[in-house]
């Protein structure tokens, strides 16, 4: 079975270009919100399956519209969002495969030689373009070893959207959560209770 997904592969605005998957070898392998490697017009990609059950209307719009920006975002130090597959019985992302996987398989791993001193750049370097320089502002959930993927060069590189993070609220890790978030919180507390006549 071929599955139409539509692409997103330039910075500004165009008409999205349409590509073929065959999704039945994602499908076999039964596996929701795994990475798959599979091959498009001979360039290895991975596929991640996501749980498409109970998903309303409301959610699917926010699905559509955190993929759409996603998908506008272009950096050496983010994992490129190739397309997607939203239908009744499939929802899928197709991203850039990334060899040798997450950081956090590799932080323990001595048989490999990696350049240290540039991976926390790298991730520092996708952070930055999210949060100053993309078309819209991505305030990113969920930093942490298994979100810094690794390429055949070590280059490292932030997925973005990640199942971890929801589609009907802001979520990720609570642990990796931005210090913003707690801020906010912080924050309305206290004006609640200076509203009240308390003090800090």
């Amino acid at each position: 079975m071929l599955t139409e997904l539509s692409a997103y592969y330039q910075i500004q605005p165009a008409p999205p270009a349409a590509v073929d998957v065959d999704v039945e070898a994602v499908l076999e392998k039964q596996t929701i919100g795994r990475l798959i490697e599979l091959a498009l017009d001979g360039r290895p990609i991975a596929v991640k399956l996501l749980n498409s059950h109970s998903i309303d209307k409301r959610i699917e719009d926010q699905f559509m519209a955190k993929v759409n920006t996603i998908g506008r975002t272009y950096h050496r130090n983010l994992v490129r969002l190739y397309g997607f597959c939203v239908e009744a019985e499939t929802k899928a992302l197709v991203y850039e495969y990334m060899e040798y996987g997450s950081l956090d398989k590799l932080l323990f791993e001595k048989k490999h030689e990696i350049g240290w001193d540039k991976l926390p750049v790298g991730a520092a370097r996708g952070l930055e373009y999210l949060h100053h320089f993309s078309l819209k502002k991505i305030i990113h959930y969920d930093i942490k070893p298994e979100n810094v993927l690794l390429d055949s060069n070590f280059c490292p590189k932030l997925q973005i959207y990640t199942t971890n993070i929801t589609m009907s609220r802001a979520g990720g890790t609570p642990c990796y959560a931005p210090p913003e978030i707690w801020m906010c919180i912080v924050l309305g507390r206290c004006c609640l209770r200076w509203l009240e006549g308390g003090t800090f």
